[in-house]
Order: C-alpha cells, then structure tokens, then sequence
C-alpha cells in the first residue's frame, strides 16, 4: 500500500515538474493571461464542444468489439464509460485507464485481458498507421523533417515488429501446463508470462486485418477529426498560429505519448510532446504547450463533472470478490 502511494505521489510530481518547467520555459506572460482571460462562458461552451469526441471514443470501443469478438457493449457504457476510463487516468496515473477498461469489461461482459489488451493495441495500431501516412505525405509534400519522417516511418512499419515479436515467441515458449510443472518458480513464472504474452499477441494478430482496419480506421478518423475541429476553435479562439493540418498530424501523433502514461492523464507529457510536435511541423513551442495545456484542463473538468457520475453508478458491476482472475 506504500508502494502505491509513494508511486502516486511520484506521478503527480513528475507531472507537476513538467508543467512548471513548460511555463517557465515555453509560455509567456502574454499567453498565460490570455487562457485565463476568457469568460466562464467560452469555457463551458469548450467543455461541450469536447463531449462528442468522448462518445466517438465509446463508439470506437463498440465497432472494434463487435467486428473482433462479435460481442455487443450496450448504449449506456458506449455513451458514458469514456468519461469515467478519462477521470481514473487522472486518478491512477500508471495506466489506470487501461486497467479500470479491462476490470469493468471483464466483470460486466466477461471479456479477457487478452481480449482487451488486442484490442487496446489494435486500436493503437490503426491510429499510428493512420498518422504514418499523414506523416510520411506531409514530409513529401508540404515540408521535409528527418525525425518527422523517421517517426513517421517507424509508425507505419510497427506492424512488422510485432508480426517478428509474435513468431519469435511462438518458436520460444512452452505450454502452461509444462510451466506449471516447472519445479524452478522463476522460470514457471517466465514461461508463463511471456505465453501470454504470445496469447496476446497473436490475438492482435487475428484481430488486426483489412475489414479491422479499414472500419475502425475510419471511425477513427472521423473522432480524430473532430478533436481537430476543437482544437482549431481553440487556437482561432485564442489567436495561435496553428493550421488545421497542423492540429490533424498533432492528434495523431500525440496517440503515441499515450502508450507510456506515468502522470495523471498524461499531465505533462502531452504539453511538453505538443511543443516539440508543433515547432518541428513550423509553428511555435509556445503555441503548442498553450494549446495542450488548455485542453487537458478542460479534459479533467469534463471527466469529473460527468464521469464521477457514472464512475460511482458502475461500482454495482464490480463485483471483484466474484472475479477470480482477469485471464
């Protein structure tokens, strides 16, 4: 129980560090008094404007449970279980969104982990062949960065890396049954953790194909769009000089930073990653982590104002005594 507080506290510090270091050496004087200037009004009007990009989020999870595992998410949890899996990444840094989604998917429709946690990395994976191509046709087109083009690169290829992880570990695993009679406790453990490993990744597998990408990618598209629409409002509002194309390809890529989420809601990370993004794509540092900034505000609000609500209505489906084992 230490541990985990001592590992919260951490976060939050890390998270906080990194803020300060972004105002003190990205954001000026002019910009900060320009985000608190506005009117509670704009804020709340912000605040909605966000709201469908959450249900797109939902509707995501039920197109890809359904095209993969044929399994139906009711309404209810399509429309409100993004704004509570958003508030617990702020509440338990370290993933937290990741793990409520597999407790609550497990305890309610009795999905795996290994189902899930395909369908987290599919869901990832789509987002970054998506960005690749933006990335690699921006590169081509619009203008040349060798560590844009790079990750751009890198993003569309990852599939190999995968494919190439998953055989190696088909070839260099044994069953659970020898693991388990493994008299050495380290190496059951080890054969046990890198099998399923494999059970996960070769699910990806299974679950990442051409009808897979191509739906899901376009609802992808379509959300991503439309947190690009909010953020071009956004900066318009607030007179940043950041094009649609620009907030298009920052979307994107900015899925990246959410694989590694060691601070509440990624608090931080994104701003600092949004600064970099933006001043190699031709705009300014400030811009970027003003923009960033903002946002994860209104993100937090949003999750707490809607998703405590539903947060403590879905406590009736954890029955966690009942959960033996999340498999």
């Amino acid at each position: 129980m230490k541990i985990k507080i001592i590992t919260a506290i951490l976060s939050f510090s890390i998270g906080i560090s990194l803020v300060y270091l972004g105002f003190k050496y990205f954001l000026n004087t002019e910009q900060l008094e320009m985000l608190v200037s506005k009117p509670i009004q704009f804020h709340i009007y912000s605040m909605a404007l966000v709201v469908p990009v959450f249900i797109l989020g939902g509707i995501e999870t039920f197109i890809l449970f359904r095209l993969v595992y044929n399994k139906n998410i009711y309404i209810y949890d399509i429309l409100t279980l993004p704004f509570v899996v958003s508030l617990v990444g702020f509440l338990i840094p370290f993933q937290g969104s990741y793990i409520y989604n597999s407790i609550y998917l497990k305890s309610k429709y009795k999905i795996s982990l290994v189902n899930t946690t395909s369908i987290y990395l599919v869901s990832f994976s789509v987002s970054f062949i998506i960005a690749g191509i933006l990335g690699i046709f921006y590169c081509c087109f619009i203008k040349y960065n060798d560590y844009f083009f790079l990750a751009s690169a890198c993003s569309l290829a990852h599939p190999i890396f995968i494919y190439s992880l998953s055989y190696y570990l088909k070839r260099n695993t044994r069953s659970d049954a020898y693991a388990h009679k493994e008299k050495n406790r380290i190496h059951s453990f080890g054969f046990m953790f890198f099998n399923k490993i494999y059970a996960i990744l070769t699910d990806y597998l299974n679950a990442i194909n051409a009808k897979t990408t191509i739906i899901f990618g376009s609802i992808n598209i379509v959300n991503t769009i439309a947190f690009t629409l909010w953020s071009f409002w956004i900066s318009n509002n607030f007179g940043f000089e950041l094009s649609f194309f620009q907030l298009l390809l920052l979307a994107f890529f900015l899925k990246f930073t959410l694989l590694l989420k060691f601070t509440p809601g990624n608090m931080g990370v994104s701003e600092l990653a949004s600064s970099a993004i933006i001043l190699i794509l031709g705009g300014t540092a400030a811009d970027g982590f003003a923009l960033s900034l903002y946002q994860t505000t209104i993100y937090i609000m949003v999750s707490l104002f809607i998703g405590s609500l539903f947060f403590i209505i879905n406590l009736k489906h954890f029955y966690f005594k009942k959960i033996k084992s999340i498999e």
